[in-house]
């Protein structure tokens, strides 16, 4: 049986399998009445897989927000419309890894370095189930012995992340596994990714640099595997404030991403505002506003509740850049978009809606109408003391 950790973690972390994986392959298919719902190819079993895996998503805003979108949704499949559920893209799935909460004890190093088998098994789906029995068995001996090293009652205190991670970094820098390049490079990722969540981003870029040449000596430029830790680099080196070397990166991971904008659009529009966004930050604000709005132009385009949060991300983003132009008509006007989409799907009572609002606020204050700017900011205040709270 799991302990209650494990438990929660599996229930926070663990993806539950696509039902169509549940069928053994041999099964024969089953024949049904003839009807909306009778048999289906294999394009149309994956949307029902689609459906089914949004409606468990783990993270609330891509999850179906009602009963009503979700029976839509079964509507479309059943008259074999197109549905809104799709597979969350590479950049998704990578985003919302590294930005899982690291915890300062023993128990969160638990729950951090067993991200990594995870890791490993998402990366060797690509090859034969021998490398991913191997990989996963080394993994799990690797996390075994370094956790069995920490002896707090030893050392008279408690073990803190960054301390296991130091552990985890030399072993791997020592080249413990260097005869398995691929587990090298699971595991430098996801250790790199979890000292980028404290901070450390020294650290977690030497060994995020780690996987992705790895990962470049083994496949081709546009495989997933290398994508996803190309992402990692961009992003730390942008956290860094290095943006001459995650300019380059993030122009590369756009030409990646356009490859394939027809099936991923989602993908590529958030290449395209993190180009944006660096290129705001480099002070080249012309090319910050045609970047974000090509991802906006991007992101408008797939239907779902997931790609209209997107594009008021997107929106949220351009108006800074506006604001900063002191284009504070053009900043308010997109401001007031992402508001409207994000009362809309979010509600009032979200961090998100409240930072928007103040946003609008300030450009509304710009502009000169000051009774406008005080009923909204007011209204801000008492939604972000609701909440964080008056002590935040």
């Amino acid at each position: 049986h799991a302990s209650l950790l494990e438990a929660q973690r599996i229930i926070l972390e663990t993806d539950p399998p696509r039902p169509s994986r549940q069928v053994p392959r041999d099964r024969p298919e089953v024949p049904t009445a003839r009807g909306p719902l009778g048999r289906r190819p294999r394009r149309r079993r994956q949307e029902l897989d689609w459906i089914v895996m949004k409606a468990l998503e783990k993270d609330p805003q891509r999850r179906y927000q009602s009963v009503l979108a979700l029976a839509d949704d079964l509507d479309r499949y059943a008259h074999d419309r197109p549905v809104s559920a799709g597979p969350p893209g590479l950049s998704y799935r990578t985003r919302k890894f590294a930005r899982r909460h690291r915890l300062g004890i023993v128990a969160g190093a638990v729950v951090v370095l067993a991200l990594a088998a995870g890791a490993v098994a998402a990366s060797t789906g690509f090859v034969r189930a021998t490398a991913e029995a191997r990989r996963a068995q080394a993994t799990s001996a690797f996390l075994s012995d370094l956790l069995a090293s920490v002896q707090p009652g030893n050392q008279g205190r408690a073990v803190t992340v960054r301390e296991v991670l130091d552990s985890a970094r030399h072993r791997l820098l020592a080249g413990e596994f260097t005869n398995d390049p691929e587990t090298e490079a699971s595991l430098a990722l996801v250790i790199g990714e979890s000292y980028e969540g404290l901070g450390q981003y020294a650290e977690a870029r030497t060994l995020i640099q780690q996987s992705l040449d790895l990962r470049r000596s083994r496949y081709p430029a546009d495989d997933p595997r290398v994508f996803e830790a190309l992402y990692a680099l961009g992003t730390v080196e942008w956290h860094q404030g290095d943006l001459e070397h995650a300019l380059p990166v993030r122009l590369e991971l756009a030409r990646l991403t356009a490859r394939h904008e027809a099936t991923d659009p989602l993908d590529h529009a958030e290449s395209l505002s993190n180009l944006g966004n660096t290129y705001a930050d480099l002070g080249q604000s012309n090319r910050a506003v045609a970047y974000l709005r090509q991802a906006i132009a991007v992101a408008r385009r797939p239907a779902g509740d997931s790609a209209q949060l997107s594009v008021a991300r997107f929106l949220n983003n351009l108006g800074s850049v506006y604001f900063d132009q002191k284009k504070f008509d053009s900043a308010a006007d997109v401001f007031e978009q992402s508001r409207a989409i994000r009362a809309q799907l979010l509600g009032e009572h979200n961090d998100v809606y409240a930072i928007t609002l103040l946003n609008l606020g300030n450009a509304t204050m710009h502009l000169g109408n000051l009774a406008g700017a005080e009923r909204i900011l007011r209204h801000d205040l008492s939604l972000e003391e609701q909440i964080f709270g008056t002590n935040h």
